[in-house]
């Protein structure tokens, strides 16, 4: 996957600057609601709410408080996983076989619930570029928040 793609996916900002320059250059081209062609911008602007909708789909819906259920959470502390590669011979190198054979590593990461205070430990999926960003796979309870417990641990099937 190449670096802008990699940007792409994992910059929020990115969505709000192009829906933005979208619209801009939308209304740039004529596509005013002031005009009598209304029809054309209404057509312009739902195609921006799709793309938009589509670009922020994507949000992990297992990267939840363990105790309260709140999406609420910001990350604390994580770690990188051993690095291993997707194709391995028996002793561990890379299968050069392969051309596409990326390195690829897991990540832990704690969060820490800005509901409840309760502390949460995700481990992600593998990934080229391992991080507190890409989706859940595990979600445990660290710490117990205040108040009493809505939440439950997870486990991917």
């Amino acid at each position: 996957m190449g670096s802008i793609k990699k940007f792409i996916k994992e910059n929020k900002a990115f969505s709000y600057i192009s829906i933005t320059i979208t619209i801009l250059i939308l209304i740039g081209m004529g596509a005013n609601p002031d005009k009598a062609d209304a029809g054309n911008f209404f057509k312009y602007l739902i195609l921006v709410a799709v793309i938009y909708f589509l670009i922020n789909f994507k949000k992990d819906k297992n990267k939840i408080c363990a105790w309260c259920g709140s999406k609420d959470v910001s990350f604390q502390s994580g770690e990188e996983g051993e690095w291993t590669h997707r194709y391995t011979n028996k002793d561990g190198s890379a299968d050069l076989r392969y051309k596409d054979n990326p390195a690829t590593a897991s990540f832990s990461s704690l969060a820490l619930c800005k509901q409840c205070n309760a502390l949460t430990k995700f481990e992600h999926y593998e990934d080229e570029v391992p991080n507190f960003k890409r989706k859940v796979w595990k979600r445990t309870l660290e710490n117990k928040g205040s108040g009493e417990r809505l939440s439950s641990d997870w486990e991917s099937v």
